[in-house]
């Protein structure tokens, strides 16, 4: 059994589909101004290059966490439904057809993202996912901690996630594939036969130039999974 693992957010989700969901949380009342303020610095100071993709991710997802002390669980789940059920959640366009092909091919989709659990479980069953790893949040009386169970944020953590799928489930890890789309990603695509970089960041652009990875973009998307995977068999 074969399995194609995938970040989501940047491979399969616009990137410009996160300040859209934060505003969106803000907007329900969950983020007040102030917390949303610091979290659009965060974006800013990426873009100046003054934090890496990975200094960036981490830093934003400590601050959500935070930010959502007390929040009851309930209303947060309700809210992530909403979001993946509006107009708000932006796939890239060639997303159900690569989704597609992989199935026809007979690999199980597995997502693995620093996302939070509950945002991308509703998301990927949508497209069909055999399962989903994300972040995971400390609740206590169906309320938000503003404590991390699971932190998908750490590179090691989501090599834990591919290799904890595969033992459980029978997966020939030589014959699987990883999609990702950042340095945060690299640990957990050494792990299988043919790592994948889509829409690569600049740390995963190095890491692919070093490790002789595939590394596509939206452009060659297609012609290229379909000569890798040729080449496989």
């Amino acid at each position: 059994m074969k399995a194609a693992f995938f970040d989501v957010t940047g491979t399969l989700l616009q990137e410009n589909t996160i300040p859209k969901y934060l505003h969106f949380l803000a907007e329900h009342g969950v983020f007040n101004a102030r917390q949303l303020a610091a979290m659009h610095r965060i974006h800013s100071e990426h873009k100046k290059h003054h934090l890496t993709e990975l200094e960036t991710t981490q830093k934003l997802v400590s601050l959500i966490v935070s930010s959502l002390k007390g929040t009851q669980v309930r209303k947060f789940k309700a809210l992530n439904q909403l979001f993946l059920q509006s107009e708000h959640a932006n796939f890239y366009p060639y997303t159900k057809k690569l989704l597609s092909i992989l199935k026809k091919k007979h690999f199980r989709l597995v997502a693995v993202s620093g996302a939070f659990q509950d945002v991308v479980e509703p998301f990927t069953e949508s497209l069909g996912f055999a399962a989903a790893y994300g972040t995971r949040l400390k609740t206590k009386n169906g309320r938000f901690t503003g404590r991390i169970v699971h932190n998908l944020t750490d590179p090691a953590q989501k090599k834990w996630a591919v290799l904890t799928y595969a033992h459980h489930h029978g997966i020939d890890l030589h014959e699987s594939l990883c999609f990702g789309d950042m340095v945060l990603d690299e640990q957990m695509m050494e792990q299988v036969g043919l790592p994948i970089a889509l829409n690569a960041g600049p740390g995963l652009k190095r890491a692919c130039r070093k490790n002789g990875w595939l590394s596509l973009t939206h452009e060659n998307l297609f012609q290229g999974l379909s000569k890798a995977l040729n080449q496989k068999i």
